[in-house]
């Protein structure tokens, strides 16, 4: 295995030191600066670019770049192979890891070319492990048991035990536990054997933490104890804090919050002087979890919020799945309902995107694939024992035997039938709790959204039957001193009556806003055609509503939903969309409403709604799911926007 993959393998380890001080990339540029156009020179570039990457991103891509043009111009391969291994590298040092991939998948195959196993293998190795931070467990497992049969292959037991440790970590993740033991048991057996007292520590730490996740705690205690007591020998803070952290959780698993508190502080203070942010994320979650559970809202929102800002500056989002649900809970806590539902609604649309049937699917049989490969032979050589064994069996069974066989397979039936009744029960039970914790979810927001209409409906009749009415009765008032007044004061009495119209005009225009009569007299047809025809009286943009093949009656709250939609939606295309045209089609078939709003602006990325600040998005997402609607956002810079709802009624 060359110096720059395992130098990259173990970046992805936590293993490597960055720097080798500022003496090493003198001499090394004092070198460069004599080198002939040969290899030697590449190599030079390729240890200043290494050199480099940790503490001079910029200067580590153009020593990179200029070991490229070299390589490419020698045709030296390997040099170009692991120009872009430092172009992985940095990447990953910058979090960026879909170039990370890219470059590295790039570097595997030079290196496959070059037939270079070991090489090829580590690097698949790193690519796994970047999977694993995204969430892509499929691609993470196959990866590294692409790589693990490389390295058995060749009997490299360091490289062995460092791929089971990081397959065991990744069933890990995927709450597979005794897949994970597994792999972490192998890695022990082969670290401990080569006396590696730095890594079968960590190994230790992963073993404790399956332990600790199966509600073990007394195994995971002793497994964090003897990490700890081989990392306190080699002084190693960073991995002191991951286990200071593991063992805060134990504590708060055993309800003895003081001591988790106590060690929790202590880890986050060592995290920070090693600037481990993963660290800093996951011991933030675990101390607001730890303050919400005691009811002090307040702390646990700080350190929640804490959390979410670290995760801003990293590229993984895995994080959001445990911070979305703890500031849900600090805000109810608070009775800020408002904030709880913004976050419910932020953690939803982040559930899917994770582990799911597939992926585990996939992994399953990458697992298998890779199992029978490994073990043709002992199953080929045990299934001819047991054809055997069977045959023998068979030849001297008797009546009696037979009998308590068949008692056995149908006591069998009935028991593994039994448990399966109980599995479909709780799971049945757990789904409907589910649907009723979201029923009602959508009930509480819709007694806001009701209640807020109801407010809106209220001030506007007043405006309109309270201020209205006493405008017009101060207009009849002025109006009748027209007769009497001096002429040269005729001028303040017409100012008068003029002042009072428009004041008549902006109350009616604002109590139309706030509900309009048309709605409330005449349907949601006419409310959107009074909307549309407000704006075409502007000549600045041309509306067209299309409602020919819309015949259904609404519900009156319906109804209301729908024109908020059409309101807020005509508005975001109004403020941001710089179109000529806009299109709106309401239509239905039988009981199903389609409403389709295009526009012929400017575009915008649909990824932007997520990290929108404002409520103009989140107000639609929420009105549409009230009404138990689906929606669906089509834009292209350049090219338009298309929104389309489609409800039941």
């Amino acid at each position: 295995m060359g110096k720059r993959i395992i130098l990259a393998f173990l970046v992805l380890n936590s293993l490597l030191a960055f720097s080798q001080g500022n003496k090493i990339i003198d001499s090394l540029e004092t070198c460069l600066k004599s080198a002939k156009e040969d290899t030697n020179k590449i190599k030079i570039l390729d240890d200043l670019s290494w050199k480099n990457a940790s503490v001079d991103s910029k200067k580590a891509e153009k020593y990179a770049l200029e070991q490229l043009i070299l390589s490419k111009r020698l045709g030296f391969v390997k040099g170009e192979a692991n120009a872009y291994v430092n172009f992985g590298s940095i990447c990953y040092m910058q979090n960026n890891f879909p170039n990370a991939i890219k470059n590295f998948n790039i570097a595997y195959e030079l290196k496959s070319k070059l037939k270079d196993r070991v090489g090829a293998a580590g690097l698949i190795n790193n690519i796994g492990m970047i999977y694993k931070l995204q969430g892509n467990y499929s691609e993470a497992i196959r990866s590294m048991l692409k790589a693990l049969k490389i390295f058995e292959e060749m009997n490299d037991e360091i490289k062995m035990a460092s791929a089971y440790n990081n397959i065991g970590i990744v069933y890990q993740e995927m709450k597979d536990y005794k897949s994970s033991l597994l792999y972490l048991n192998k890695s022990v057996k082969i670290r401990a054997k080569l006396k590696e007292n730095e890594t079968l520590s960590g190994t230790y730490l992963n073993i404790g933490n399956d332990y600790q996740l199966m509600k073990q705690y007394n195994d995971a205690l002793f497994y964090y104890e003897k990490a700890l007591n081989l990392q306190q020998k080699i002084n190693d803070q960073y991995t002191i804090a991951r286990i200071l952290n593991s063992m805060a959780g134990t504590f708060k698993a055993q309800n003895k919050n003081d001591l988790a508190l106590q060690y929790y502080l202590k880890s986050n203070d060592l995290k920070e002087k090693v600037g481990d942010i993963e660290g800093l994320i996951s011991g933030n979650i675990s101390l607001g979890d730890l303050y919400s559970n005691k009811g002090n809202s307040k702390l646990a929102l700080e350190y929640f919020k804490k959390a979410l800002e670290l995760t801003d500056t990293t590229s993984s989002k895995e994080n959001l799945k445990f911070i979305y649900p703890g500031l849900i809970k600090a805000y109810k806590l608070q009775n800020n309902y408002e904030l709880a539902l913004k976050y419910f609604f932020l953690y939803d649309q982040l559930k899917d995107s994770f582990f799911n049937e597939t992926m585990s699917k996939q992994i399953a049989e990458m697992q298998t694939k890779y199992d029978s490969e490994k073990n043709e032979i002992e199953k080929a050589k045990l299934q001819k024992e047991n054809e055997i064994k069977e045959l023998k069996i068979s030849q001297q069974k008797s009546e009696w035997k037979f009998l308590l066989v068949l008692f056995l397979v149908i006591a069998f039936v009935i028991i593994l039938s039994s448990v399966f009744i109980v599995l479909r029960y709780k799971q049945k039970q757990k789904a409907e709790l589910i649907k009723e914790s979201s029923r009602q979810e959508k009930l509480r927001f819709k007694a806001v959204i009701d209640s807020e209409e109801r407010e809106r409906t209220r001030i506007a009749k007043e405006l309109h039957d309270g201020l209205g009415q006493l405008l017009s009765s101060a207009k009849l008032n002025i109006s009748s001193l027209e007769d009497g007044i001096e002429k040269e004061d005729e001028y303040l009495l017409k100012n008068s009556l003029t002042i009072i119209d428009d004041a008549v005009k902006e109350v009616r225009s604002i109590s139309h806003n706030l509900m309009p009569t048309a709605l409330t007299n005449y349907g949601i047809i006419e409310a959107v055609n009074g909307l549309v025809s407000k704006i075409n009286d502007s000549k600045q943009i041309q509306v067209n509503f299309n409602k020919e093949n819309f015949t259904t009656n609404l519900e009156k709250e319906t109804e209301i939903a729908l024109y908020r939609i059409i309101q807020e939606v005509m508005n975001n295309m109004l403020k941001h969309s710089k179109a000529k045209e806009i299109e709106i089609h309401l239509s239905n078939i039988e009981n199903s409403i389609e409403l389709k709003i295009k526009d012929n602006g400017i575009g915008f990325d649909t990824r932007e709604i997520r990290n929108s600040k404002g409520i103009g998005w989140q107000n639609i997402y929420s009105r549409v799911s009230m009404i138990n609607g689906k929606i669906m956002i089509n834009s292209q810079i350049g090219k338009g926007t298309d929104v389309q709802i489609n409800f039941n009624v």
